[in-house]
């Protein structure tokens, strides 16, 4: 018998979010991506301007603490995000009518366990040998870390209900409080506790306004769950949360790793190369968010179209985002000079390095969202701890001899076994890219590119820079990579509209 701890709760006939309003028509593929696109371009560039603000403002070495303490608050923090988000968006795009119990119990497990990442975090900084400027920053980190968490929770209902348009005006709104706190810490030189309140104060705000508006718009959380339901969302959540937790610790392993093996100044060098990589994968990110209940529908009704959706994505990926690895690759001392500084010139060789990660980063966030959408989730658990062992062998035998580049090597090999596991699971279970032939037009295009470049580079540096782009596209053109066919095939694809398909009643 079900113990419902909500008088509230909407007769099952009522429309979904009936009690907030009925929710808008769900848009389009396309349109949600746009928005999408639109939220984290927004969101990316305001990180461009924290990450290359802050590299500039602060030293080497408190940049390099400041880096420290975040990568150990958000290494903690990934016991909070445990894959509720992915469950619950899953569970509401199946089910709307119950989006409210889903959404509640979702908030009440990330809060227990945002309350035991707390608690090991006051482990850490108490038995640690932290400073204690450097154990406040870490406390405020981890304040930061919470508000992000909670915030991208409150965004599952817009992504749940395919209605993402409010998203760029939320994020914009996170944009200028971020811009003008953070703005005013570095103008009135506040320092590393400065910069970390401004983060936290501008997170907190956008969360409770990003609240507000989807529990208006679309529905609120309640209580209208019984226990036996709260224990199932944990365990199909922990499936998915392990592999997430090792992933995002995976991403941490290189900066936390340099700090015990290295110094502050070289986890400085790697971590503004490093998280300028992780900062542009908010946009293939942003599709995925859009794809995901796409996907979980199609892969219940229509499983070819969702196997021609994903490779159409899988196919766009790899051709568009190639240019930007061959660019850091080809000029790494002119980007990080350009972004940075001149007393960043040792991180070239890492951004050189770690640039060749973002395609393979970009695969491997699809092909994860894909496993949910199978429920097949839990591979990713087991072949994310086999890249987090690899990474911290290659990491303790190649830091003492290279420094931040070995690290940004040790990075590059995790990244490349993530998605080949990936791939293989997805297959094995009948979603397979079917690629070679892109791979090959990719690499006869790269090929061409990085040649053109480096022939024009000793003669015209900006004739190399204008250069590499238009002869990677005009390869693919004449190549046929971009046939019209294909291209009308994925353009209804993300135009696709499938019905919900709701369980059937008893």
């Amino acid at each position: 018998m079900k113990a419902s701890f909500s008088s509230e709760r909407p007769d099952s006939s009522s429309p979904p979010g009936a009690w907030a309003g009925r929710p808008p028509r769900r848009g389009g593929l396309l349109r949600n991506s746009l928005f999408l696109a639109v939220s984290r371009g927004l969101q990316i560039l305001t990180g461009f301007f924290i990450l290359i603000a802050l590299a500039r403002h602060l030293s080497v070495a408190a940049f390099g603490e400041y880096s420290y303490v975040s990568a150990l608050a958000q290494a903690l923090m990934t016991l909070s995000y445990f894959g509720i988000q992915d469950v619950v968006i899953r569970e509401i795009a199946k089910d709307k009518s119950r989006a409210a119990g889903h959404l509640g119990a979702g908030l009440i497990l990330r809060l227990c366990l945002s309350l035991a990442a707390g608690i090991a975090l006051y482990v850490v900084a108490a038995y640690s040998d932290l400073t204690p400027l450097l154990r406040t920053a870490l406390f405020l980190a981890f304040g930061v870390e919470l508000f992000r968490s909670l915030g991208m929770l409150a965004y599952a209902s817009f992504q749940a209900f395919e209605r993402m348009g409010y998203e760029p005006l939320l994020s914009g709104l996170q944009a200028l409080l971020t811009l003008a706190f953070v703005g005013g810490a570095i103008l009135f030189d506040l320092g590393l506790l400065g910069v970390l309140t401004a983060l936290l104060a501008a997170l907190a705000l956008h969360f409770l306004v990003t609240a507000l508006v989807a529990a208006k718009k679309f529905v609120r959380p309640s209580l209208d769950f019984s226990r036996q339901e709260l224990w199932g969302l944990f365990t199909t959540a922990a499936v998915i949360g392990v592999g997430i937790i090792i992933q995002m610790n995976l991403m941490r392993a290189g900066a936390l790793m340099l700090k015990w093996l290295g110094s502050v100044e070289e986890v400085a060098y790697f971590q503004a190369a490093h998280e300028l990589i992780m900062k542009v994968q908010i946009f293939p990110q942003a599709l995925m968010l859009a794809v995901f209940p796409v996907l979980s529908r199609l892969l219940l009704s229509d499983p070819a179209e969702a196997e021609k959706l994903y490779r159409a994505i899988f196919r766009y990926i790899l051709l568009l985002g190639l240019p930007v690895s061959l660019y850091l690759a080809v000029f790494p001392e002119q980007a990080t000079r350009l972004l940075f500084g001149e007393k960043y010139l040792p991180a070239a060789g890492v951004l050189r390095i770690t640039g060749l990660a973002m395609v393979p980063l970009a695969l491997d966030m699809l092909l994860n969202k894909v496993l949910i959408a199978m429920n097949r989730q839990r591979y990713a658990a087991w072949y994310a701890a086999l890249a987090l062992g690899l990474a911290v062998l290659l990491n303790l035998a190649l830091i003492p001899r290279f420094g931040p580049e070995g690290a940004a090597v040790a990075a590059l090999a995790a990244y490349a076994c993530l998605l080949g596991f990936s791939m293989y699971f997805a297959a094995k279970h009948g979603i397979r890219p079917k690629a070679g032939k892109d791979i090959l037009r990719a690499a006869l295009a790269s090929t061409a590119a990085c040649g053109a470049a480096y022939a024009l580079a000793p003669r015209s540096l900006p004739a190399a820079v204008i250069a590499l782009g238009p002869v990677y596209f005009g390869v693919l053109i004449a190549l046929s990579a971009f046939p019209k066919k294909d291209m009308l095939e994925f353009k209804a694809a993300l135009r696709s509209r499938t019905p919900n398909r709701r369980p059937p009643t008893a």
